[in-house]
């Protein structure tokens, strides 16, 4: 017999015996006598013999015989004793890792003495045969086979195999791998300022062996000088330190592990924050007419310029008109009035920046006085300064007028100046002619003012007129009277002798109209004696002293007051006057050189107090030469003559007429002037007195006054005044030089692109003499304002603002004309409208079979070029050996030639160009069951002329293999020379190459 034990157990084996006694009892194993010992103990009691091994061992196995004798005989038994083996793994199943929906077959070898029992754990819970899972035996061989595992089943899987001998059990683990995904992503743009750093950062789920990549424009980007990448906490950055142009691109980062790939992507944009290469200067408007604020911009287009007026943001209108190109910005303020006065604010902003500049509009000011002019008091002979100071906007214009019309100019004896906001008039020598009003007058674009100052001249008193000595017959009255002349007060005093004289009943004083007189009634010879007149007022004093005779004889005539020459001026009144002294009565005449004057219509004679006269009431130039008076009496006769010079005063017969010039000409005031010689000729520019030189040449010939200025500039425009004088006065006459200026264009239209529908505006400045005549075409035809054009224009400028820029016609060459009889200048610019992308065709949601190629096709339009992205939830797709990206003609294609259940998603064509994007999506299903065809785009009717090619087309979708098919009229079409039918990349189309009357009809595709 065969026992099987335990090792380490107790094994007893024991047999029964029978026979006469006395019996002895013998053990073997394998031959060997065994005997009693400590392993083995061997008992015999009655008919029962055994053997008891403790601790059972390998070494313990073998075959076992009991061996019975006495003296009849011997018999034995035997059994073979075996070891029963626990079970042992000789290989364990291995850890895997898979991806959901996989099979998972555990298998383990083991060893051992049968039968086994085999058992599979899942952490502590036992796997059971059935629709997910199958857990079998074969042999030494175990498995469990899981089926389409989930995450769920990811964990620590037991195997236990057990016999009678024991149990043993191994452990695996089963990791269902999760693809990665994005809980944080990357922006779809990023915008960032050039030098300055980067960091881009997104997050995935942490699932396990992840491998993360990043990539620019599909090139892998590797750690550098200026790149750190890293991925720490399931968080992946990308650092630049600096930024540059050349970093430009799209950026994407890609996590991959056995289960899958996911990507993110963004559009890294590298741009120059916005700055003001030149800023509006401050403007000083004149009310009325317009103003402009230009400044010109730095930095990455496109900018967002807004225009602010003390703080608050302004709007197109109709007082405001805004013009923004590529890298200026102008605002126009159109007839400034006082509310436009205040601070302006250029605001500029990109993508990465903002920039602001100020400036401030004022209006022109008008002239002020600051500091007036005073009344003035000043000595003849010395010097006096008028001075005020003023404010306002330049260039101001200063005049100065002495009383009503008496225009002052700079010369011999005057000063005019202004200079640092002082207006000066300097007489350097005060004479008879310098006291009077003086006015000051400003004058600017804003307006004019006035400021008065009374300057008298403090004239000491002086003797013009005193009596010689004379003879008088005793008991005759005697007339002293002394001409005077000075400031007034002026008083006189009499001295007979050094004795001061007073009225009474021998003298009477008298002082009336600057003669004083003293009348000695009833001469005696006492009288006989020296006469001193003494005047003064405050300035000084004068004195003149006659001799007066008394005889008891009658006295011949004398002339105490002689007559003096005269100078008078044709038209005026005239006067001859002397007076004479001796014995009454006297006899008097007149002569004008030798003939003798009477009384009329021409002269008047008067002889009153022995004073003499004749008055001229209407000078004429025949009235001059030499005059007589001619006194008789009884005792003798005397005569006095003095010369009498008619003088005709300076005048213009004609008169120099303005003149318009172009710069660079010589330009001739020229004038005839009359009146007695000699004349003397001055002209002036502004107050300025002009002196012949280099620029200019000054003549007067007979009776015409010239002035050529050479080489004209613009500066030389404005008021000059011609000026004859002699001795009978001065007579003036302005005239004006406008200089005429060819118009030519400042800032000339510039080539531009302007993105469809958005604002258009073409503005170009201009300078030249008005009126400018402004003329906008477009392709050589004139445009007018209308619903398609505003035109705006100013005397320095001109807009046009583009209403219809929503329409494609807008593009052309745009050419603006100014002209202002001077000159004519054109300039041209050529506008091309851009267009962002836009879908023309959209993609269309598609279902389709696993394994069946699919084509997702859209049609897109824009201004090239244009390019194509497509992305799967964010994540930007890659050509592959299944995937192919295709954009031509305007056709954008995304080819899947092996489409499985993992493709299924939503999927985003992006078109791109330098204006901007647009995006489109569809969803694509792909199912495990084959799907019918289905039309996601049908055909459409048509209507086209004879001649013409006609294309049906339709997109249809469903399991392949697919056949399409075409009827007409329910009458099956076959591809021919007449018909061309193609299907391709899910696309059915239908071709006729030339259109007549017979192929009108009812077209169907069958799929």
């Amino acid at each position: 017999m065969e026992t099987q034990e335990v090792l380490g157990s107790v094994v007893y084996m024991e047999c029964k015996v029978a026979g006469s006694l006395p019996i002895s009892v013998q053990w073997t194993k394998d031959g060997s006598v065994l005997a009693s010992k400590t392993k083995y103990q061997l008992e015999q009691k009655d008919n029962t013999v055994s053997l008891e091994i403790k601790n059972f061992e390998e070494e313990d196995t073998g075959e076992y015989l009991c061996k019975i004798t006495n003296k009849a005989g011997s018999s034995d038994c035997s059994g073979a004793l075996k070891a029963k083996v626990p079970p042992s793994f000789v290989s364990e199943p291995e850890s895997q890792a898979v991806i959901p929906k996989a099979t998972v077959h555990f298998q383990g070898v083991f060893q051992g003495t049968p039968p086994f029992t085999v058992k599979w754990f899942k952490d502590d819970t036992e796997q059971i045969t059935g629709p997910s899972c199958s857990v079998g035996l074969e042999g030494l061989s175990c498995f469990l086979d899981l089926y389409s595992v989930g995450f769920l089943q990811s964990g620590t899987y037991s195997c236990q195999v057990s016999n009678d001998a024991g149990t043993v059990k191994c452990t695996t683990n089963l990791l269902v791998t999760e693809p990665p995904e994005f809980v944080l992503k990357l922006p779809h743009t990023t915008f960032v300022k050039q030098g300055e750093p980067l960091h881009l950062e997104c997050k995935v789920t942490s699932a396990p062996s992840l491998r993360m990549q990043w990539y620019k424009n599909d090139n892998k980007i590797t750690d550098g000088d200026n790149c750190r990448t890293s991925f720490v906490d399931s968080m992946a950055v990308l650092e630049l330190c600096s930024t540059r142009s050349a970093d430009d691109g799209v950026y994407t980062c890609e996590a991959q592990n056995d289960a899958g790939a996911v990507n993110c992507s963004t559009i890294i944009t590298v741009q120059d924050p916005p700055s003001f290469m030149k800023v509006p200067k401050p403007v000083e408007g004149i009310k009325g007419k317009d103003a402009m604020l230009y400044c010109e911009l730095n930095g990455t287009e496109p900018f967002k310029i807004i225009w602010y007026k003390d703080k608050k943001p302004l709007k197109e209108s109709r007082k405001y008109k805004m013009m923004n190109e590529s890298s200026s910005a102008t605002l126009h303020i159109l007839a400034v009035d006082p509310s436009d006065v205040g601070e302006y604010e250029c605001g500029v902003t990109n993508k990465v920046g903002y920039e602001t500049c100020h400036t401030t509009v004022t209006l022109r000011e008008a002239p002020v006085f600051v500091k007036k002019l005073v009344n003035q008091s000043v000595k003849l002979g010395e010097e006096v300064t008028l001075m005020a100071t003023v404010k306002g906007s330049q260039p101001i214009t200063v005049s100065w007028v002495q009383d009503k019309d008496h225009v002052l100019r700079d010369g011999d004896n005057r000063k005019i100046t202004f200079e640092n906001s002082v207006v000066t008039l300097k007489v350097f020598k005060a004479d008879h002619t310098t006291g009077g009003k003086y006015t000051c007058q400003l004058k600017n674009d804003s307006g004019v003012v006035e400021c008065v100052s009374n300057l008298t001249v403090l004239e000491p008193a002086t003797i013009v007129d005193s009596p010689e000595s004379f003879n008088v017959k005793a008991g005759d009255s005697a007339t002293l009277e002394v001409t005077v002349a000075g400031t007034p007060e002026l008083k006189s005093t009499w001295f007979k002798d050094g004795v001061e004289l007073s009225s009474g009943t021998k003298h009477k004083i008298t002082f009336s109209k600057n003669i004083s007189s003293l009348k000695v009634l009833s001469t005696e010879s006492v009288d006989t004696g020296e006469y001193k007149c003494e005047v003064k007022n405050e300035v000084g004093s004068v004195s003149c002293k006659t001799t007066l005779t008394v005889l008891d004889k009658k006295i011949p005539p004398t002339f105490i007051r002689k007559l003096r020459d005269t100078h008078t001026i044709v038209g005026k009144p005239g006067e001859m006057e002397c007076k004479v002294a001796g014995s009454p009565p006297f006899t008097i005449s007149w002569h004008h050189i030798g003939q003798e004057i009477k009384s009329g219509p021409n002269h008047e004679i008067i002889c009153s107090d022995n004073t003499c006269k004749v008055k001229l009431p209407t000078l004429k130039l025949s009235d001059s030469g030499k005059y007589t008076c001619k006194a008789v009496n009884t005792a003798g006769a005397s005569e006095t003559s003095a010369s009498m010079i008619v003088q005709e005063p300076p005048s213009f017969v004609e008169k120099p007429q303005a003149k318009e010039a172009l710069p660079g000409a010589n330009v001739t005031f020229s004038a005839t002037v009359h009146g007695s010689a000699p004349l003397k000729l001055k002209w002036f520019r502004g107050t300025r007195e002009i002196v012949s030189g280099k620029g200019c040449e000054i003549a007067l010939q007979g009776n015409a006054a010239t002035l050529e200025l050479y080489k004209v500039a613009k500066s030389d425009a404005g008021e000059y005044t011609c000026q004859i004088i002699n001795d009978a006065g001065k007579e003036s006459c302005p005239v004006n030089l406008f200089m005429k200026e060819p118009v030519q264009f400042v800032k000339k239209l510039k080539d531009m692109s302007s993105e469809k529908g958005k604002p258009l505006k073409l503005e170009c400045t201009y300078n030249g003499t008005p009126k400018i005549f402004v003329t906008w075409l477009k392709d050589g035809k004139q445009l007018y304002a209308s619903y398609q054009y505003n035109v705006l224009t100013t005397e320095t400028s001109c807009v046009l603002e583009v209403l219809n820029s929503d329409s494609m016609t807008a593009s052309g060459k745009y050419s603006c004309e100014v002209t202002n009889g001077v000159g004519t200048d054109i300039c041209h610019a050529q506008v091309t409208l851009l267009e962002r992308p836009f879908f023309v065709e959209e993609l269309e949601p598609m279902e389709v079979t696993s394994g069946d190629p699919v084509c997702l096709k859209c049609r897109i339009g824009g201004t090239p070029d244009i390019s194509v992205s497509w992305f799967k939830a964010d994540g930007k797709l890659y050509a592959t050996n299944t995937c192919q990206m295709a954009f031509s003609n305007g056709i954008a294609t995304l080819i899947l030639s092996k489409p499985s259940k993992v493709d299924t998603g939503e999927y985003t064509c992006k078109a791109e160009n330098r204006i901007g994007s647009a995006s489109n999506s569809c969803r694509l299903s792909v199912k495990d069951v084959k799907t019918p065809p289905s039309f996601p785009k049908k055909c459409t009717s048509l209507e086209q002329a004879v001649g013409q090619p006609v294309i049906f087309e339709c997109r249809v979708v469903g399991s392949s293999p697919l056949e399409v098919s075409w009827l007409k009229d329910n009458g099956s079409l076959k591809n021919d020379g007449e018909y061309l039918m193609s299907y391709d990349d899910n696309t059915a189309a239908l071709k006729i190459a030339r259109g007549e009357m017979k192929h009108s009809g009812e077209y169907t595709c069958i799929a």
